[in-house]
Formats: C-alpha cells, structure tokens, sequence
C-alpha cells in the first residue's frame, strides 16, 4: 500500500496558485499462465482534491496565531465551565500556567468579591440568553486582586447546542485607579472652590466690620487708615472670588484680575474719581494663588498711594496700570503723571507703610522694584512666573 501527498501544478492551480490533493494507490499482481508465478500488473490509486480542507488548516492557524498574539485574556471553556484553553495574555496577566488552570473550573479564578447573587446572576443570563458582559474583580495567582472587563459568549453546534463558552477579558485595574484618582481630584476641586469661597466671604465679613466702625470715627487720618485696610483685605477677597469663579482654581487670570481690582479701588474713592481717571492695559497671563495674592496687595498699595499724594490740591491726573511678560516674568506697572516721587527712593525706611509693604511683598515674590522719576512716577515690579 502506498500512500503519499502531494502539491499538483500551478498551471492548475486556483486562485491561490496551488492544489492540494492526496493519493492513495495500490500495486496489484497477476499471475502468469503456466508457471503460477505474479507478475506485476499496474496500480490502482484514488486522489482526492483536499484544496479545502488545507484551505480551513491555513485559516485555523492564523486564527489560533491572532488568539496567541491578542493583547487581551481569553479563555474557553466547555459547557460546564471547565477550562479547555487559555491564551498567552491569560497567563501573563494571572500568573497561572496551563497546567493549574486547563481542566479546572473557572472558580479557580473567583476573588469572592462580589456576593453569590451576582455569580448566580452571571449563570442565568448565559443560561437564558447565551452570553454576559460586564466588569468582575478576580484573583492572581498570586492573590492580587484585578479588575476585569468581560465578554462572554456561548458557542453552538448546529443543532442549537451549547458546546463551549468564550470569555474575552480586559484587566482595567489601571484604568479604574486612573478613574478613581480623577474622581478624587474632581471632589478635591469642589472642596478647594468651596474653601475659596468661604474665605472670600469671611473676608468680606472683615472689610464689613471695618466699614461698620470706621463710621464712628470722625478723624480723617484714622478714617484713611481704616480705609487702606479695607481695600487690601479686598484685594485679598478678590483673588479667592476669582479662583471661586475660575475653571482653574489653582491660577488667576491676572490681567482680569486687575480689571476688577482697579473698578473696586474707583468705588472706594469715587469723590477722587472726578479728577483722577485710571486706565488699565494687561496682557493675559496666569498667575498661581502663592504669586497672585501677594502681587495683588503690591498693585493696590501702588495705585493707593498714587490716589493719596500723586495729586494734590485737587489736581487732575490719570494712573496707568500695565502687565506684560518678559521671558518668564511678569512685568507689573503704575504710572501717574502727577507731581512725581517724593523723598529718597534708594533708603528704604522713611517712606510710608504702603511701600514698606510693596518692598516687603517684592522681597517675597524674589521680584525687583525700580523707580522712574521722569515724567510723573514710574513704579515697576517684575516678578517671576512659572509659564
């Protein structure tokens, strides 16, 4: 009996460029007329066209190749749940090895997370409809914990029978802790914009008190003092009311900022308000809440102080406020073309509280302050910012 395979023509060959086919043949014998002696006579044989058949060979393999290279588990199973392959992800992500898992239940797996009920649960939707999806926390083998997300399908002969079961699973463990951290910072974000809008308020409360007693005062200098508190707690006030307001609450849109500071410090001196015209010219840039409090008192003292003795004898006048950036600073301006800069700028110590603070503040921000003296006063802060 012979019995050999063999690749036929290409001359004859389908769309792929070959036949397959196989060949069974037999030798068969006669026996010569005298003698009684077999003589070879000839061969029978039968070939078969197998084309197909190598053709669903060939599928296979790059089916079970693409199984063995998915980057997800994959697991399938007979009909009762016991494990009759797994692919390589499956071991990598589980740690267990074919031989502790194949002819196993999928319990082998089980974390016991997740009460009976929803086990139970799982079993009647295959049971009923054929297949389950979802996300279940199962066991390493290590006894670490993961997160899963889950698709699983029943396989059915012709007939309508379930004959196997295939699982597709995801590990999310990362994308759950992602998922977890992000809910954190979200529920750190109200809390931080509810924070700033207490504090705003309890500023508000202080600049409240200080306006209430400062009307039974009926010293003018004691009323100035009263009312250059109240404008720094207000600058203050305005940055927790931004950030509150803000989609980021962690920076301040800094060139708005001042928009709305110079309106406040208006309102505050609206009698001076009808010879002193202000002006503000700001780029947009972002300051984070360490820089924007501390910048914020430096501008308010600064156009304070110009309203205060830029002016005198009800002279008329106009103060520009700037903010533009330089590499990374922030270059912040008041100018006023008033009587210019009175005393000795270069001894520190003789001028008022308001510029002892803004040197104070500069020194804190690791900024500089420089003077310019030629037309009117010439006030520059410049700071650092991170970009």
């Amino acid at each position: 009996l012979i019995h050999k395979r063999f690749a036929g023509e290409p001359g004859k060959a389908d769309e792929n460029g070959t036949i397959y086919g196989e060949l069974s043949a037999r030798g068969y014998y006669e026996r010569e007329n005298g003698t009684g002696r077999r003589r070879f006579a000839g061969t029978i044989g039968v070939i078969r066209d197998i084309t197909r058949r190598k053709k669903a060979e060939g599928l296979l393999r790059r089916l079970l190749s693409a199984v063995d290279q998915t980057p997800v588990s994959i697991i399938i199973t007979d009909a009762g749940g016991v494990i009759d392959y797994i692919n390589p992800q499956f071991i990598r992500t589980t740690g267990f090895t074919p031989q502790e898992v194949i002819g196993h239940t999928v319990s082998v797996l089980k974390s016991h997370y997740h009460p009976e009920e929803f086990y139970k649960a799982l079993g009647r939707a295959l049971r009923e409809h054929g297949e389950w999806s979802g996300e279940i926390i199962n066991r390493k083998k290590n006894g670490d914990y993961y997160w899963n997300s889950v698709v699983i399908s029943a396989v059915r002969d012709p007939e309508g029978t379930v004959t196997n079961y295939i699982s597709i699973q995801e590990d999310i463990t990362e994308k759950k802790r992602t998922a977890q951290e992000i809910k954190s910072l979200r529920e750190k974000e109200i809390l931080l914009r509810e924070i700033h809008h207490r504090v705003k308020n309890n500023l508000q409360v202080i600049t409240s008190l200080l306006n209430l007693q400062c009307s039974a005062i009926t010293e003018e200098k004691f009323i100035d003092i009263f009312k250059k508190c109240e404008n720094r707690i207000k600058s203050m006030a305005l940055i927790h009311e931004k950030l509150y307001q803000s989609q980021d609450i962690a920076r301040v849109e800094f060139g708005d900022y001042l928009t709305t500071l110079v309106f406040h410090l208006m309102q505050a001196h609206r009698e001076d308000m009808e010879r002193i015209s202000i002006e503000v010219k700001a780029v947009k840039l972002y300051f984070d809440i360490d820089t924007a409090i501390p910048a914020g008192l430096i501008v308010n003292e600064l156009i304070t102080n110009a309203i205060f003795h830029a002016f005198p004898d009800n002279r008329r006048g106009r103060i520009t406020v700037r903010l533009a950036e330089k590499d990374d600073h922030a270059l912040i301006e008041v100018i006023d073309d008033g009587r210019g800069f009175q005393g000795d700028f270069e001894k520190p110590g003789g001028e008022g509280l308001g510029l002892q603070l803004v040197r104070v503040l500069v020194k804190q921000l690791h900024g500089t302050l420089t003077l310019n003296r030629k037309t009117g006063t010439r006030l520059a802060v410049v700071v650092p910012v991170s970009s």
